[in-house]
């Protein structure tokens, strides 16, 4: 039983912690969403105007949204969330080359921009796609613990069943019998010896029992055998007395 709540407190505590590093990873995966749309921002910024300070935000941006791309990465072991991720970060290094191209003199501007809202729109699509995949791990995973956790309270009743019998079989039924062996002897009846075939605490009352209706069937057959003697003596006596009264009522009749 011991075993069986420690069993149970584990799972319960691994799958707790399950869900919570799911939770991490898609928050970790919303991030990439909210940056995407930072890009965004800062890219229309710099479609209005140009020689502001969008290129230098967006460039900042994508820093940190590579890093952050490959610190995710890490934590992700399905072969596919790693292709969606791989994707993300193809998509970020073409972004960052567009923006590149912003810089060259004569570039036509529309195409660029045109091509930095496509990776955009695939890093959105992508994020959307982790988190789907993310959302379905975790449900998968309470699922599972939710059916472990209850395959192990059910055995652990069935084993709390299955204890309680043997306890019952072991101990409970075995007792009875010691209360109605006390009971015959203390109603008188020493006939009767008592089986043991235990070597437990029950073993050694049951010993006791029987050592005792020997003592009691000793002393009673003592006493029994005192009990004759004395009447056996006490008939000694009565036959004495009548033959001494016997010689005195002769030797009366004799001297009249």
């Amino acid at each position: 039983m011991l075993t069986l709540t420690s069993l149970l407190a584990l799972t319960g505590w691994i799958a707790v912690n399950s869900l919570d590093e799911r939770g991490l990873k898609i928050e970790s995966i919303a991030r990439v969403a909210e940056m995407t749309k930072d890009l965004r921002v800062h890219r229309l910024q710099m479609e209005l105007n140009p020689k502001g300070d969008g290129a230098q935000l967006i460039l900042q941006t994508l820093e940190k949204l590579t890093e952050h791309l490959n610190t995710a990465r890490v934590h992700l072991t399905s072969a596919s969330d790693l292709a969606l991720i791989d994707q993300q970060i193809a998509a970020v290094n073409v972004y960052r080359d567009a923006q590149g191209a912003l810089s060259q003199a004569g570039a036509d501007l529309a195409p660029v921009f045109a091509r930095m809202g496509v990776q955009g729109s695939i890093l959105l699509n992508t994020t959307q796609q982790l988190i789907a995949s993310q959302s379905a791990k975790r449900d998968a995973d309470s699922s599972f613990a939710k059916t472990l956790l209850a395959s192990i309270a059910a055995l652990a009743l069935l084993l709390g069943a299955v204890a309680a019998w043997i306890i019952t079989r072991q101990i409970v039924t075995p007792l009875q019998h010691v209360l109605k062996d006390v009971d015959r002897i203390a109603s008188g009846d020493l006939s009767q010896d008592l089986k043991v075939n235990r070597r437990d605490e029950l073993g050694q009352l049951q010993r006791s029992l029987q050592q005792m209706t020997t003592s009691l069937r000793e002393l009673i057959g003592g006493i029994g055998a005192s009990v004759i003697q004395i009447a056996s003596a006490a008939e000694e006596l009565s036959a004495v007395t009548e033959q001494t009264s016997w010689l005195l009522t002769i030797k009366t009749d004799t001297k009249q």
